[in-house]
């Protein structure tokens, strides 16, 4: 990105860098359709938020919006974020452009087979539904706790909530390291 001429050459050679720099990494990760479109995808991703927050969305919220209506978009854009993130992990995993197209065209059409929604999957969104509910509720439920700085016991909460999530979803079975296979 920096010996592209980074962002210092004015904002369309800004955004031909973004997109440029995340394709090459693309490619990097190996010569096929989807690794061009796991890495062009994210490209313009990058040059969409940037465009977005500088002229639309950091802005309108910070000059005209309420904390709670900022704290609501801030969660809708992470959502947002993760999701994008997430549905493109697919090209980058899956074999060939059409097991991806597969793939994500299940992900909408889940009676083609593709059953996507596993009990450790509830489980873990359960818990992290848990965990939000109990920072939500943490200054009143801390204060029930025997401690002398009530604070103490949110690192506590979040360590046993991730200790269960590893466990849940660690693989109890050896799997190769993703890059052996470039």
């Amino acid at each position: 990105y920096i010996s592209l001429g980074g962002n210092r050459q004015g904002p369309l050679r800004t955004d031909v860098n973004l997109v440029l720099t995340m394709f090459i990494g693309g490619l990097w990760h190996g010569a096929g359709w989807n690794f061009v479109l796991w890495g062009g995808a994210h490209g313009l991703a990058l040059m969409v938020h940037k465009h977005w927050s500088k002229r639309i969305g950091t802005p309108l919220i910070a000059e005209r919006a309420s904390p709670a209506v900022r704290h609501a978009y801030g969660g809708l854009m992470w959502l947002v974020t993760l999701l994008f993130v997430c549905v493109l992990w697919v090209p980058f995993r899956c074999q060939s452009f059409e097991a991806t197209s597969q793939f994500l065209w299940g992900l909408v059409h889940p009676t083609l087979g593709i059953h996507w929604i596993h009990p450790q999957t509830v489980l873990l969104l359960s818990t992290l539904a848990l965990w939000h509910v109990l920072r939500l509720a943490q200054a009143r439920v801390v204060t029930l706790l025997p401690s002398a700085t009530p604070r103490a016991w949110a690192p506590l909460w979040s360590l046993g909530l991730l200790t269960l999530a590893l466990l849940l979803f660690a693989p109890f079975a050896a799997s190769p390291f993703i890059y052996f296979q470039f």
